[in-house]
């Protein structure tokens, strides 16, 4: 029994070496918890910004087989060119991180969406065949991401329309 009581007395605390070991362990592991928070904060955003551009992109496709030219989003996107007679259309719309149309020149772009339009040569009754192709891209990379500027959604379609007033009045 004497031999418990010494080897108890002589063991009061813990040694330099067991905190040195226990404070790395703690950092190390810390570290990586950090750094699976941050990925899948990332993802989140990732994930609620391409939710945000499909809801957008779908906006103006829906805009434009409805030719409502002059309503939201398409009267706020500017034209980049136009040819005449219906041939071409590019068009821009800039946002910033509440998807907010702003100016072309403002310092709060984040999103930028481009429209372009060529048409087909094939006109059915008073209605042109159209190819659409609608980008939305982030112009700040991600967090985790290797990309410059990723593109957040890509479409590409075929829509019957008018031609629209813009092509024809550059």
């Amino acid at each position: 029994m004497n031999w418990f009581i010494r080897k108890a007395e002589k063991k009061r605390g813990f040694t330099i070496v067991e905190l040195i070991i226990s404070v790395g362990t703690l950092a190390i592991a810390g570290t990586i918890m950090i750094q699976l928070f941050m990925g899948a904060k990332d993802i989140a955003l990732r994930a609620e910004e391409l939710d945000r551009s499909v809801f957008l992109s779908t906006r103006i496709i829906e805009s434009i087989k409805s030719e409502q030219w002059d309503e939201e989003p398409l009267n706020k996107m500017y034209t980049e060119y136009a040819v005449i007679y219906g041939n071409k259309l590019k068009k821009t719309g800039y946002y910033n991180q509440e998807w907010e149309e702003v100016e072309e020149d403002s310092e709060d772009i984040l999103f930028v969406s481009t429209l372009s339009m060529e048409s087909e040569d094939i006109v059915e009754e008073d209605k042109s065949l159209y190819e659409l192709k609608l980008q939305i891209r982030r112009l700040k990379p991600y967090f985790k991401g290797k990309e410059a500027e990723p593109i957040l959604n890509s479409v590409k379609t075929m829509v019957y329309i008018r031609t629209p007033l813009e092509v024809i009045e550059p």
